[in-house]
């Protein structure tokens, strides 16, 4: 019993260890943030190969054609890394100003509403209301008076 309770802490801290190694799902703001962070690397080398270079030139290790040669690839790579960070950049600035939440259904208008009717009584001008045979305070029939009032 000792053993198989064992077997299985060892297999489940062996699994939550592999995870990463199958390449879990990650999202695009993590993939965003891991480029962006190679690409600062790439440009701290081009141009950390650039300082050196013109620290060699200086020195006299290196003629000057030799230097405008080397220069070519290192400033193309920095250039390169600089661009596509900015566009990262530009990307995830877009991505914050959009909304977050795109609504579920589209929600259709309401129908226009029925325009309510403030009845008042004909006898003696009360406010009525709506759907009323007589009136509350005179006792009118409302209803006559409507018919009466309507020509057919």
């Amino acid at each position: 019993m000792f053993y198989a309770a064992a077997l299985m802490i060892v297999a489940g801290v062996a699994l939550y260890v592999a995870t990463p190694l199958f390449g879990g799902e990650t999202s695009d703001r993590a993939r965003a943030g891991a480029e962006l962070q190679r690409l600062t690397h790439q440009q701290g080398l081009a141009m950390q190969g650039l300082r050196e270079l013109e620290f060699d030139r200086q020195m006299g290790k290196l003629s000057q054609s030799d230097c405008i040669a080397l220069r070519a690839p290192l400033e193309a790579r920095a250039i390169a890394a600089m661009k596509r960070m900015e566009e990262l950049r530009r990307q995830e600035r877009e991505a914050a100003e959009r909304p977050q939440f795109a609504p579920l259904l589209e929600v259709a208008p309401l129908p226009a509403a029925r325009p309510r009717l403030v009845n008042y009584c004909p006898q003696c001008g009360i406010r009525i209301r709506d759907r009323i045979k007589f009136c509350t305070e005179c006792g009118a029939s409302i209803e006559a008076i409507k018919s009466a009032a309507i020509p057919a």
